[in-house]
């Protein structure tokens, strides 16, 4: 008999658990847009230095966020091992 994975029970994720899948990503993609973009205002157009500082905070932001949202569960702090 062959398996089928329809019938196999599925294991309940605990309440309030992030589950992050290999196909995400895409808010590290956006963070390395952002870079990308800064650095392409700065030296490109120096005139543009202040949306340029603007998008660094933004991208600040979304880094400290990914690092909390990351590390919220853990047992160890992130920056301990």
């Amino acid at each position: 008999m062959a398996f089928d994975r329809r019938q196999s029970p599925q294991l309940a994720e605990p309440a309030g658990c992030i589950v992050i899948s290999a196909k995400e990503g895409h808010v590290e993609f956006l963070n390395f847009v952002l870079l990308f973009v800064i650095a392409f205002l700065l030296l490109r157009k120096p005139e543009k230095e202040r949306l340029a500082f603007r998008l660094l905070v933004a991208s600040v932001l979304l880094m400290m966020a990914m690092f909390l949202v990351a590390t919220r569960t853990a047992i160890l702090p992130g920056v301990n091992y």
